[in-house]
């Protein structure tokens, strides 16, 4: 796709939220070999790409990464603040929401698609 179809991410920042609800694509083995399957992001997605690599033309960095988010008990809200639950991640600004980053749901997009979203600032600080 021309850079030029592709509306620019210039506002978008690692950490941003989409609330979207979205399929995300996994290679899984069964029976019959190799499949796709999808995987619910239901609650939406959180970005994951360094910022630089978001902002940067289409042409030379086609795809960002993206993390679906998971609803979460006020337990495991606890322990994720806690690190104790590495593949799961809090960030403030989703308590109130009750989710929690998956980092073990992880898909590549392309960024025409995430052009179609929309933003929700996330990250507030570089410690987030």
């Amino acid at each position: 796709m021309a850079s030029e179809d592709t509306p620019l991410l210039d506002e978008w920042r690692q950490g941003d939220l989409a609330f979207d609800a979205i399929e995300m694509p996994v290679i899984a083995l069964d029976e019959e070999g190799l499949t796709w399957q999808a995987i619910d992001a239901s609650h939406g997605v959180v970005v994951i790409s360094q910022s630089c690599d978001i902002v940067r033309d289409v042409e030379l960095r086609p795809y960002i990464q993206v993390a679906g988010m998971v609803p979460a008990t006020d337990g495991e809200i606890a322990k994720a603040k806690r690190k104790e639950i590495p593949s799961r991640i809090h960030l403030d600004c989703l308590i109130d929401k009750k989710l929690l980053i998956d980092l073990d749901v992880i898909a590549t997009v392309h960024k025409s698609v995430v052009a179609t979203w929309k933003r929700t600032a996330g990250c507030t600080s570089d410690e987030e």
